[in-house]
């Protein structure tokens, strides 16, 4: 009898944990059928036409704004091919471009699709994640993961280091690059960049997608500032959190060699990162303030960011 009732717990348990697991499953399907309506492929032959580059991108917004990797379309002559999720062909041209986050804007009056969102918030290692795309030119794939990493360096096919990316083993393959990676509420978390083929693959973060791609949009470049520092990450360390200065050019300098900047333009600096984001057009030329840690003492700093070459 006891026997009957165990094998009784036990169908029932196999009949819950098959449920559960459909109804996963068809949460993912949804999921990406939904996304992969707002990717898609981008061609282009090269100058020369000897060549032809295929990647992917996702619709930034509904007015036919594409985001993609700035390696897909380098070299490539104007103008490019969008191939949507009904397989119809849409001409576009480059709006701008931004080589050291290895990221641009394509602009197609025909394409008509739902923009995917930005999940600007820094998503949890070990989150779910899925990228969307064309590996090796297969349209429409994808591929599960986890979001492995956060804040990673690597360099894209150009040979640009890129300093803050992300790091999954959902898989990125040659075609996947531009894609995007999404979470499980199908919002943008990542551009899909670059895979190693060891499941460490990295993509270029939404934060700074939403810190980039509205300045393309608008003046179809990116303007850096400069304040003649180097910087390193100094992490926590008795108390303290920011990035160093390693050295300094320019005898008007207000910063000091072993300085810690702590905040810059209001914001807080943790990673060097942060420091980079707030060094965009809007300070140029402008009274900036900066709180650094100098001697042990926290001081004020005003200064003048100027156009970097």
């Amino acid at each position: 009898m006891l026997e009957g009732v165990l094998s009784s717990a036990k169908r029932i348990r196999m009949k819950l944990m098959s449920s559960l697991l459909a109804s996963f499953s068809e949460e993912i399907t949804s999921l990406v059928e939904v996304t992969a309506s707002s990717v898609v492929t981008v061609q282009g032959n090269s100058k020369s036409l000897s060549e032809t580059s295929v990647g992917s991108g996702w619709i930034y917004r509904d007015d036919g704004y594409v985001v993609t990797n700035f390696h897909v379309i380098d070299g490539m002559r104007e103008p490019l091919v969008l191939i949507d999720h009904s397989m119809a062909r849409h001409q576009c041209q480059l709006v701008g471009c931004d080589r050291l986050n290895d990221l641009a804007v394509l602009h197609s009056k025909t394409l008509g699709a739902v923009a995917l969102a930005l999940h600007t918030d820094s998503p949890r290692i070990g989150s779910l994640c899925f990228a969307v795309g064309s590996p090796l030119g297969l349209r429409e794939s994808a591929s599960m993961g986890i979001v492995s990493g956060l804040h990673r360096q690597g360099s894209h096919p150009s040979g640009v280091l890129i300093e803050d990316m992300l790091q999954t083993d959902a898989s990125i393959n040659p075609g996947n690059s531009g894609g995007p990676l999404v979470c499980v509420d199908g919002s943008v978390i990542g551009v899909n960049t670059m895979g190693t083929g060891q499941n460490i693959n990295f993509s270029v973060p939404a934060a700074t997608v939403a810190h980039v791609v509205p300045e393309l949009i608008e003046f179809g470049e990116i303007k850096q500032a400069s304040l003649g520092i180097s910087v390193s990450e100094v992490g926590i360390e008795k108390g303290l959190h920011g990035v160093a200065v390693m050295s300094c050019r320019g005898s008007q300098n207000q910063f000091l060699e072993g300085d810690v900047i702590c905040s810059f333009n209001g914001k807080e600096v943790l990673k060097k990162i942060d420091l980079v984001r707030e060094l965009s057009r809007n300070v140029i030329g402008k009274d900036v303030g900066a709180e650094v840690v100098r001697d042990g003492e926290k001081i004020r700093l005003s200064v003048q960011p100027v156009e970097k070459n």
